[in-house]
């Protein structure tokens, strides 16, 4: 049997190639596809409180993604060296997943304690913080502790005054209501009284709201029919949905500047290269 010539062999291997470029795009569209599927459908039988639960299992599902989110970003080292109050001052850090601002901290000088709602995380997250103390608790249990009862898994952090409290890498793009958004900050702010509320977040510019698409609003009508039956009113269209973060909200100036009214701060913010925003206490 005689050997393939080069030409022939090339052209089996570019044939091969085109194949397997038109399989990758039928992928992809499959995946799109069903990502706008479920969100149209999620974002319209789930209530917000459903949605949040949810983002928290997503993130606990692959104990071992953002594991090369070692180090701070630029902007992140220069917003807090030009925000922050010098070290040794103590820092809370919340949802601080493993730890990667609290070791960025604490390699700053800082005295850092947080707080993970993934039970996973929080084991490597403590490794991080030294004497340092790490809780496993959510948003909803930081506010009940610092704003209403003192109670449950974060009941430590009543009471407590932090130089800075450092909302975790994204985390305040998780709270999905207005009133969620204002406790939290409301939070940070009592257990802060003098320094600042340092938050990063999706900005509504920098990411586009849900697609509109043919198969999006299929998922939104089942969806539709679902939370009619639960009692369940539709997420609003700044609420987005992705299989590895789970649900987000994308603020807007208007939102950011409300917050800030709503807990008497000074609000500055820029939307790149990563949303992100300090509220300040007046002077």
């Amino acid at each position: 049997m005689s050997e393939p010539t080069p030409d022939r062999t090339l052209r089996l291997l570019v044939s091969l190639t085109r194949a397997g470029a038109r399989l990758n795009r039928v992928v992809a569209r499959s995946q799109t596809a069903f990502k706008n599927l479920a969100e149209g459908f999620l974002t319209h039988a789930l209530s917000g409180a459903e949605m949040s639960s949810t983002t928290v299992a997503l993130y606990g599902v692959d104990a071992g993604a953002y594991e090369t989110q070692r180090s701070l970003s630029d902007w992140e080292r220069d917003w807090y060296e030009a925000v922050l109050p010098p070290a040794p001052a103590r820092v809370l850090v919340t949802a601080a997943g493993k730890g990667r601002e609290v070791a960025a901290l604490r390699s700053m000088g800082y005295a850092v304690d947080a707080f993970e709602p993934v039970e996973s995380y929080v084991e490597r997250c403590s490794k991080l913080a030294g004497d340092g103390l790490v809780l496993t608790a959510d948003y909803l249990d930081f506010c009940r502790a610092v704003l209403d009862d003192g109670q449950g898994p974060a009941a430590p952090l009543a009471g407590r005054v932090f130089d800075a409290v450092i909302l975790g890498w994204g985390s305040l793009t998780h709270v999905l209501t207005r009133d969620e958004q204002q406790r939290v900050l409301a939070a940070s702010c009592a257990l802060s009284p003098q320094g600042p509320v340092l938050a990063s977040f999706f900005a509504r510019g920098a990411t586009a709201a849900r697609p509109e698409s043919r198969v999006g609003r299929l998922g939104a009508a089942a969806g539709r029919l679902v939370g009619r039956f639960r009692g369940v009113s539709a997420a609003p269209l700044q609420i987005a949905f992705f299989w590895h973060l789970g649900f987000t909200y994308a603020y807007s100036a208007e939102d950011l500047e409300g917050l800030a009214a709503t807990v008497e701060r000074q609000l500055e913010w820029q939307p790149e290269p990563y949303g992100h925003a300090t509220f300040s206490p007046h002077p």
